[in-house]
C-alpha cells in the first residue's frame, strides 16, 4: 500500500497549514557548492539564508530579522551586496573566491600543474 504524504493525511482543517509547512521547507536548502554544467554553483535556500542571518543562529543581524514574506527580496539584496564592485572592480565575492583558490592550492589540489623550473 502506498504511503500517504502529510498533505494527503491531513484533515481539511490542517491541509492549509501542512501545505504552508511544505512551502517553507522548499526554501530551506542547505548551503552547497557543486559543479554543474561546467559552472561552480554556490547555492543556499532563501529560508536557510534568512535563518542564518539572525543573531540567535550565529548571524550578523542584531536588531532585526528577515520578514518571512520577503525572503526572496533579502536573497536578491545579499546577492547584490556580494557582487557590488569597488572603485577597482573587486567585489566581496571576488575576494572570497581568491582566498578559496589559495586554500584549495594549499590543501594540495590534484587539479594543479606546476611548471618545471630550470
Amino acid at each position: 500500500m502506498k504511503k500517504k504524504s502529510n498533505v494527503e493525511r491531513a484533515t481539511p482543517r490542517s491541509k492549509k497549514s501542512a501545505a504552508r509547512a511544505l512551502a517553507v521547507g522548499a526554501g530551506s536548502a542547505p548551503l552547497a557548492c557543486v559543479v554543474r554544467d561546467n559552472k561552480l554553483v554556490i547555492e543556499i535556500g532563501v529560508g536557510t539564508l534568512a535563518w542564518a542571518s539572525h543573531w540567535r543562529n550565529g548571524g550578523p543581524l542584531n536588531n532585526c530579522k528577515v520578514d518571512t514574506r520577503r525572503r526572496k527580496a533579502w536573497a536578491r539584496d545579499v546577492g547584490r551586496a556580494m557582487t557590488r564592485e569597488d572603485e577597482v572592480g573587486n567585489s566581496p565575492l571576488n575576494d572570497f573566491l581568491d582566498k578559496m583558490m589559495i586554500a584549495a592550492a594549499d590543501d594540495g589540489s590534484e587539479a594543479l600543474i606546476f611548471p618545471q623550473t630550470q
